[in-house]
C-alpha cells in the first residue's frame, strides 16, 4: 500500500511537533526559559544571554500563542559581566518586533547586570515605544546612558495606559579586580527622563541610583496622578528634604504614600512641624521591610502630634524599645500610643515625654488614656515611663 502525499505531509508535521516539543523541554530544563500558566494567559522568563540562534523561533511561538496569549515577561541577563559590547542577537531583534504588536502584554520587566548587553535595552525600548498595553514595566540596566535615555523617554511621553514604573538604572559601571562601581544618572538625563514623566498618568513609582542634584530637577515633574512614590535606594541626603516638602505642599496632592531610606525618613520627621506635614503616609524603608527593627529614638526632636502619630504607624511588630522627647508631642496623641501597645506586645521598653499643649481644640482625658496605656504594658512586662513637661 503506497502513502498519500497528505499522509505524509502529516507524519512530517507530527515529526516536527514532536521535535518542537523536545527541543521547548530542553530549554525549560536548563532553566533558559520559564512559562506558567495564570488565569488570562501565561507569564514567561527568558535568560537571553542563553538562547541559541535555534532556540528564539520556539520563543517566538510562546510570545504569539493565540490560546494561551502572553501577559507577563521578563528579559533576564542573570551573568554579572562586565566587558565589551557584543553584538544584539538576530532573534532577539525579531523577538522585540514582535513584543511591539504584542496586545496582550501588561508588564514587562528588563534585568541586565551586564554593561555589554546595553545596547539591547535601546532595541526593545525602540520596540516597544508604541505599544500601548503595558500597564507595569521594570527596568534595572547597568548603563543607561543619554542614547538610553532619549529613547526611553520616547515611550514615555504622552503614554497614558502605563501606571506603574520601577527603575533601578545607573549611568554607566565599570569593574576591576573583583570590584565595582557605578555611577547615577547625570543631570542631563534626569531632565530628559523628567519632561516625559510629567506627560504620563503613573500611579506608582519607584525609581533608584538618583542624587540630590537629579531628585531636585525630578520633584518638580513627578505627574500629579502619583499614589505611590517609592524613593529608596537612592543617594538623596537631608539637604534635600525642603524638596520634599515643597513637592508634597504644590504637586503630590493624590500621592497616598511616600517611602523613604531609614535615615532620611527620620531626618524628615525630625524637621517637620506638625502644621506643615501632609496627610501623605510617609514611611521609612526599614519600617516596611525589616523584621528584626528592634529600637527607635528620637531625642529632642521637633516633631509635632501628626508627624509622632505616622511613625507610630509605620513601626513594626518587632519593636522592643521606642523612646521619643518632643515638646510639640500633645496629649492628643496619647489615643494612638494607645493603639501602639496594644498592637505591639513584644514591647520591653517605653519613654515617651510630650509637652503640654494647652491650646488643644480636641480635649482628651490624659490621666484616663495613661492608665489604660499603663496597664497593658504592666502585664506585658513593658517598663513604660510616660512624662509631661
Amino acid at each position: 500500500m503506497s502513502v498519500s502525499l497528505v499522509d505524509q505531509d502529516k507524519a512530517s508535521d507530527m515529526n516536527d511537533d514532536h521535535e518542537r516539543w523536545l527541543h521547548y523541554s530542553e530549554l525549560v530544563r536548563k532553566g533558559h526559559l520559564d512559562k506558567q500558566y495564570i488565569e488570562d494567559g501565561t507569564e514567561m522568563q527568558l535568560k537571553v544571554n542563553e538562547m541559541e540562534d535555534a532556540d528564539w523561533p520556539i520563543v517566538l511561538e510562546e510570545v504569539n500563542n493565540k490560546e494561551h496569549p502572553l501577559r507577563k515577561l521578563r528579559l533576564e541577563w542573570d551573568s554579572g559581566i562586565y566587558g565589551n559590547k557584543k553584538p544584539i542577537k538576530p532573534g532577539f531583534i525579531k523577538l522585540t518586533e514582535a513584543l511591539g504588536f504584542c496586545k496582550t502584554l501588561v508588564e514587562f520587566t528588563y534585568y541586565s547586570r551586564d554593561s555589554s548587553m546595553d545596547e539591547n535595552l535601546i532595541v526593545s525600548l525602540k520596540s516597544l515605544k508604541d505599544n500601548r498595553s503595558i500597564k507595569y514595566l521594570s527596568i534595572m540596566s547597568v548603563h543607561f546612558d543619554l542614547e538610553t535615555t532619549r529613547v526611553f523617554s520616547q515611550m514615555l511621553t504622552n503614554n497614558q495606559t502605563l501606571l506603574s514604573l520601577n527603575m533601578s538604572v545607573y549611568a554607566h559601571s565599570q569593574f576591576e579586580k573583583g570590584e565595582s562601581w557605578t555611577s547615577p544618572l547625570n543631570s542631563e538625563c534626569v531632565v530628559e527622563l523628567a519632561r516625559s514623566l510629567q506627560t504620563t498618568a503613573l500611579e506608582w513609582l519607584k525609581i533608584e541610583e538618583i542624587d540630590d542634584n537629579g531628585f531636585e530637577v525630578l520633584a518638580r515633574s513627578l505627574p500629579k496622578t502619583l499614589v505611590h512614590l517609592n524613593l529608596t535606594g537612592n543617594k538623596i541626603t537631608g539637604e534635600n528634604i525642603p524638596t520634599i516638602r515643597s513637592y508634597l505642599q504644590s504637586n503630590g496632592e493624590n500621592l497616598k504614600e511616600l517611602i523613604l531610606d531609614d535615615n532620611l525618613a527620620t531626618q524628615y520627621f525630625q524637621q517637620q512641624e506638625s502644621s506643615s506635614l501632609s496627610t501623605v503616609k510617609i514611611v521609612s524603608d526599614r519600617s516596611l521591610n525589616s523584621q528584626v527593627l528592634q529600637s527607635f529614638t528620637a531625642d529632642k526632636c521637633e516633631i509635632g502630634d501628626i508627624g509622632f502619630q505616622a511613625i507610630l504607624s509605620s513601626l513594626p511588630n518587632s519593636l522592643f524599645q521606642l523612646e521619643f522627647t518632643s515638646k510639640q508631642i500633645s496629649e492628643k496623641s496619647l489615643p494612638a500610643l494607645l493603639a501602639f501597645v496594644e498592637t505591639h506586645p513584644t514591647l520591653k521598653q517605653i519613654k515617651i515625654e510630650f509637652g503640654i499643649n494647652k491650646n488643644s481644640s480636641t480635649p482628651v482625658n490624659a490621666s484616663d488614656l495613661v492608665a489604660k496605656i499603663l496597664k497593658i504594658t504592666n502585664k506585658n512586662h513593658c517598663i513604660c515611663q510616660i512624662e509631661f513637661s
